[in-house]
């Protein structure tokens, strides 16, 4: 298949998926986010090959230059969205700032790029018009394209070598769990993906810029290495749509931390650092969910909870069991069964059968309202009329 088409396909499917991440809910909202920058840069770049390699850039030459600092973000989507995952939560660090160097060193270059008088700047756009492949070579400023290919590939091979150790513990941690086992493998996948790209991809940077020959022991040919390059890129972006068959690696997974042991009084704190949730916005939407009588309904279960309250499964499961220290189903027949008591007490078995209260709050089965009710208050609904 001609490589133009090829690069077309991967542009299409990469905006079509991070639309799709976009529009998700219920997920960890910090994670996906990073997970989708990621794809939004890897579509830019790949909308941008396919204008250089097909001509299309002589009709388009303002699509040059400007995207390269956009594409030095991708150590920081990737190192972000594995931290955000890993810890649950996301808590800038001033360290953070290093892995931004090659960013900051692309901004400086396009600066320079747009600052260059009209015929070198206009000479730059003709080579990589004229001769795509040695566009790598023309130097913005401080660096040539060959260099900053490098540099912010080196920093995400790093950057990902650091990961290695967290990742490891994470993956050994509560390995019971299978929405927790479906996460692992994807992380798992795209870490080694996404490692092997910056590890090729920066060797090929160094013996450029160097002159020297690595891949050279081991291929023929370069064109051998260019294309399984090529296809492990293309694995990157068809792994994608793991997330969207597999929802689950979307909401990440909660942790407990020593922190369940401090005062009450710090609650709040406690469920914002460790889950990354705003415990006021989940509370309002409680009560809202209480004015609306929601819980009543025969079919609410927590997967109906968490799509209101759009916060994953897992993390609705532990808010409960870490703000009102009960599980959601105990807090739901809780406010069923008060309200089961203000219908009983408002008269209403007096014109109305068991059947019809058992139904009225919420439960399929007169066997079941009625064992649920006499845990709570001690009697059965009848003896409670009485």
């Amino acid at each position: 298949m001609n490589l133009d088409i090829i690069l077309l396909f991967a542009a299409i499917f990469g905006i079509v998926l991070v639309t799709i991440l976009l529009t998700k809910k219920n997920t960890n909202k910090v994670s996906t986010f990073f997970l989708t920058a990621f794809y939004f840069i890897f579509s830019v770049y790949c909308i941008q090959t396919y204008i250089i390699v097909s001509g299309l850039l002589r009709f388009i030459p303002w699509f040059y230059g400007w995207p390269l600092p956009l594409y030095a973000l991708t150590p920081v989507s990737v190192y972000f969205y594995y931290v955000s995952i890993l810890k649950d939560r996301f808590n800038w660090k001033w360290k953070y700032l290093i892995i931004f160097i090659p960013f900051l060193l692309c901004c400086i270059d396009v600066i320079l790029l747009y600052l260059k008088p009209d015929n070198d700047y206009n000479a730059i756009i003709q080579n990589a018009i004229q001769n795509p492949k040695a566009r790598f070579e023309a130097r913005y400023g401080l660096f040539t394209l060959l260099h900053h290919y490098t540099i912010r590939h080196f920093f995400l091979l790093i950057y990902l070598v650091l990961l290695i150790k967290p990742i490891k513990s994470f993956i050994c941690w509560n390995t019971n769990d299978s929405l927790k086992k479906i996460l692992n493998i994807w992380l798992l996948m795209f870490f080694v993906v996404i490692i092997t790209i910056a590890l090729l991809s920066s060797i090929l940077g160094i013996e450029d810029i160097f002159d020297i020959s690595i891949f050279g022991y081991i291929f023929k040919t370069k064109q051998i290495y260019f294309t399984l390059i090529f296809i492990i890129y293309l694995f990157a972006l068809i792994i994608g749509v793991a997330p969207l068959y597999f929802p689950s690696i979307l909401y990440g997974f909660p942790q407990y931390t020593a922190r369940n042991a401090k005062k009450a009084s710090e609650k709040t704190e406690i469920i914002k650092d460790k889950y990354g949730l705003d415990e006021t916005e989940i509370l309002k939407k409680l009560e809202s969910l209480i004015a609306e009588e929601i819980y009543l309904q025969n079919n609410f279960d927590l997967n109906q909870l968490s799509a209101f309250l759009e916060i994953p499964v897992h993390h609705t499961s532990y808010f409960f069991n870490q703000y009102y220290k009960m599980s959601f189903a105990t807090y739901r027949n809780q406010l069923r069964m008060e309200y089961a008591k203000k219908l009983i007490v408002s008269g209403y078995l007096n014109q109305n059968t068991i059947e019809a209260l058992t139904w009225k709050c919420g439960f399929s089965s007169r066997s079941a309202f009625t064992k649920t009710f006499k845990t709570y208050t001690g009697l059965n609904p009848s003896e409670f009329n009485q």
